[in-house]
């Protein structure tokens, strides 16, 4: 379980990611990206990487969340659970402010030109297509085993 307290300030409405499990390929988005769209609404985004460069399936997971990530500094309360299957997959779970906001899995692909993932890691922090002005406060900061039943 990842869990943070975070703070964000902009003037702008500019979508961007905030967590990531990433697996250290070039091209495409992650198994899962956690991003915040200009309306403050959260989605993860997930691919599945079938070549060099952009060549990938486009995906998401678990659809769009109904609470909005908050611009004006607000602390907000950001958890993410994600429970290995142990087959290259997982299911993550987002809360936002202790409710959930996305349930969803991600699962490999079985076609014959998908690239598995060998290794996951965990990535926090702010990333756009567009450059812009923000601060983000991220405390407490942690990432913790629960068992979930």
């Amino acid at each position: 379980m990842f869990s943070t307290t975070t703070s964000f300030t902009t003037p702008t409405n500019n979508e961007f990611s905030i967590f990531s499990i990433h697996d250290g390929r070039n091209g495409c988005a992650p198994p899962l990206q956690l991003f915040v769209r200009e309306d403050g609404r959260m989605y993860i985004a997930s691919d599945i990487k079938t070549g060099p460069g952009e060549s990938c399936i486009r995906g998401t997971i678990g659809g769009t969340s109904p609470a909005r990530v908050k611009r004006d500094g607000t602390e907000q309360l950001l958890e993410v659970l994600v429970q290995f299957d142990g087959s290259g997959g997982f299911r993550s779970v987002v809360w936002l402010d202790g409710a959930v906001q996305i349930d969803g899995r991600y699962a490999p692909s079985q076609r014959p030109d998908a690239i598995l993932s060998s290794r996951f890691y965990f990535k926090h922090g702010v990333y756009s297509k567009r450059v812009f002005t923000y601060t983000l406060r991220s405390t407490d900061m942690g990432v913790r085993r629960v068992r979930v039943n």
